[in-house]
């Protein structure tokens, strides 16, 4: 499985920035239209697909840090040029914890002593017509893909922030490889300027891609490019 992020003709520039933040990063393949590398234990591809898709915080990815030097190491690399979504701090949930989007659009949500079977995790957002069906959608690429299970799932109870029933934080395995869902309680300013931009903002999948139309973050099996 490759986590493929479309680009517009900075496919090569934003690998060359990623591997000198990540020292796992290790090259497989490069073209001129495509770059293919391997990081966190998972593999990646950059693909220079064109204007009309930049990417968006539908999809981001976990880095799990095993140190807070090591998170503020990672953090001050990615967040130049870029944009600070939440500041690299402690939070109820982790002593350290950042989300920011780097130069590229990319967003990182960067977190210390998190558990997960991989050292980086893709985190799908659910928001616009899709709220409140994360659940479903778990279902249903559980039943597409063999080696698949649900590690955990946290819901909203009744008297909580958000409906009761929705997802607060879900991790699943695909492939035997870790995905994430989670909500964060945000401002309505905030989600507003940054995942509701776009009237589209929605995250589907079919057999080959799981993309958030302006998102375009794609999940390929078995790539030969």
């Amino acid at each position: 499985m490759t986590h493929c992020l479309w680009f517009d003709g900075k496919a090569q520039e934003a690998a060359a920035f990623y591997q000198s933040v990540f020292s796992d990063f290790s090259p497989i393949s490069e073209n001129p239209f495509a770059v293919n590398y391997r990081m966190g234990g998972r593999r990646f591809m950059h693909l220079n697909g064109g204007p009309g898709h930049p990417i968006t915080p539908a999809i981001s990815f976990y880095i799990m840090a095993e140190s807070n030097e090591e998170a503020e190491t990672i953090w001050s690399q990615l967040i130049i040029d870029g944009k600070v979504l939440m500041p690299l701090n402690e939070y109820p949930w982790s002593k350290k914890y950042g989300w920011c989007a780097d130069k590229f659009g990319v967003n990182w949500q960067i977190i210390v002593d998190y558990k997960s079977s991989c050292k980086v995790m893709p985190s799908l957002m659910f928001c616009g017509n899709n709220a409140g069906k994360a659940e479903e959608a778990i279902t249903y690429y559980r039943s597409l893909f063999t080696n698949s299970g649900l590690v955990e799932m946290r819901k909203y109870e009744k008297g909580g922030h958000d409906i009761e029933g929705y997802i607060m934080y879900a991790q699943f395995e695909l492939n035997n490889l870790p995905f994430g869902i989670s909500k964060i309680l945000l401002s309505k300013a905030f989600i507003t300027k940054v995942f509701m931009s776009d009237s589209s903002n929605s995250i589907g999948l079919n057999l080959i891609s799981i993309s958030g139309k302006s998102c375009v973050s794609c999940f390929l099996l078995n790539s030969q490019i």
